[in-house]
């Protein structure tokens, strides 16, 4: 009767732990979905920058060219006004330059985001498949020290003159299978503690990200 319900906690415990095991798999995916999310914002924010770059370079060379044909025709006016216009075209090769200058910055800020979130996939990944091969190892030595435990306790169980030693290292041996699973038990909180931890990196990375892309709203409306 004792052995029969020492299986039951032995397989509920079992499954406990495959039940962790398939959560964090799920976990990994929906971290794994966030970052191609990520990374279709990224593309995104680089093709809109790439835009308006191109739009500011069409606009400026669309005033010079107006500029000039302008110079030709009225070569009178533009002498009164050539201060306006040169500080007009000064204007714009500013805007120009500070433009490029913040795509660079957000290319470099975006390129790095992409090495951090390769960085923490590849860490991601490596703990999953360390806590995989760690769980199949750790409940194959639960299943084999159960199925000698069963054997060991019918060999004393058929033995006429079972002596307090023998049931004592009976007990002993139960005792250090409970410490085992303890031990089981506080490594995938450990394991699940630093999942945790690379979510919650993640979500600042993703946090970083929105901001640039605030940031570019707001240069696209002051213009």
């Amino acid at each position: 009767m004792i052995l029969d319900e020492n299986k039951s906690e032995y397989n509920q415990q079992i499954d406990e732990y495959q039940k962790n095991l398939e959560f964090s798999l799920n976990e990994t995916e929906n971290i794994k979905s966030e970052l191609i999310k990520l990374q279709e914002e990224k593309t995104t924010i680089e093709n809109q920058f790439n835009e308006t770059i191109n739009t500011l370079k069409q606009d400026y060379e669309k005033l010079q060219n107006e500029l000039n044909e302008r110079e030709h025709k009225e070569n009178m006016i533009l002498d009164e006004n050539k201060s306006q216009y040169n500080q007009q075209i000064d204007e714009y090769q500013k805007n120009l330059e500070f433009s490029l200058n913040e795509t660079e910055n957000i290319k470099s800020e975006l390129a790095n985001l992409q090495e951090e979130k390769k960085t923490n996939e590849k860490t991601l990944n490596d703990l999953i498949t360390a806590m995989q091969e760690d769980f199949t190892k750790q409940i194959e030595i639960l299943k084999t020290q159960n199925v000698e435990l069963q054997e060991y306790y019918d060999t004393k169980n058929n033995e006429s003159n079972q002596t307090d030693e023998q049931i004592k290292e009976y007990q002993s041996k139960f005792n250090q299978l409970n410490q085992d699973i303890e031990g089981l038990q506080q490594d995938n909180e450990n394991k699940i503690e630093k999942i945790n931890q690379l979510i919650t990196e993640l979500d600042q990375q993703h946090q970083e990200n929105k901001e640039l892309t605030d940031i570019k709203q707001q240069y696209e409306q002051t213009q």
